[in-house]
């Protein structure tokens, strides 16, 4: 047992390492830092860009601090590499 998880330990580092050299998905992502849909016209809506490096399919979420989903906006939508 102790040798599988020695292994398993080598394994997760090479992983990790080929991860961190390997080129971002999104090369570039701007938004609005502040969002309070609250209706009081005062940040009720955010606009965000990104840059991708290849085309591919996206979804969009409103999501909380810890990660729970709120709403999905977009599902599946084809982006091309270009800016949107």
């Amino acid at each position: 047992m102790f040798a599988v998880l020695v292994v398993a330990t080598v394994g997760a580092f090479f992983v990790t390492t080929r991860l961190k050299r390997s080129a971002p998905v999104v090369e570039r992502l701007t938004f609005n830092r502040h969002f309070s849909p609250n209706g009081d016209g005062r940040f009720d809506f955010v606009q965000f860009a990104l840059q991708l490096r290849h085309t591919d399919d996206a979804t969009i979420s409103i999501v909380t601090r810890d990660g729970t989903r709120v709403r999905t906006i977009v599902e599946n939508l084809t982006l091309d590499r270009a800016r949107r």
